[in-house]
């Protein structure tokens, strides 16, 4: 069970509109979309820029770690200084992939809250 938001009664969880007062749940303000520097372009911009810059970062880490592998397994002589830059390059490179993972979901957040506003405009 719910409670309406205007006269405190209790309703069922999907109503409408509630049966004693009558307020209408689905004719409520709509929130007006996010203001700010950091809903504009230059900020989507700069999203854009950082996911490009962490997938490259990613790959280049990434093709560093494969190389120190295989440089290690023919050339076993200094081989902790190898396993330190292979772990080194793999740590760079999950964070890499994590930074650029955080980019895209931002994006994809306000890409999302974008067309929710979109959609409640036209109403």
């Amino acid at each position: 069970m719910a409670f309406c938001m205007q006269c405190k009664e209790e309703i069922p969880a999907l109503t409408i509109v509630c049966p004693h007062c009558g307020y209408d749940f689905l004719d409520r303000e709509t929130p007006s979309p996010q203001r700010g520097w950091e809903y504009s372009g230059a900020a989507d911009m700069m999203l854009l820029v950082g996911a490009v810059a962490s997938a490259l970062a990613a790959a280049v880490l990434g093709l560093i770690t494969v190389v120190t592998f295989v440089t290690t397994i023919f050339n076993p002589v200094s081989l902790w200084n190898s396993v330190w830059q292979f772990l080194t390059g793999l740590v760079g490179f999950c964070l890499s992939l994590a930074n650029l993972i955080v980019f895209l979901r931002v994006a994809n957040l306000s890409r999302d809250k974008q067309s929710v506003y979109s959609r409640n405009e036209c109403r």
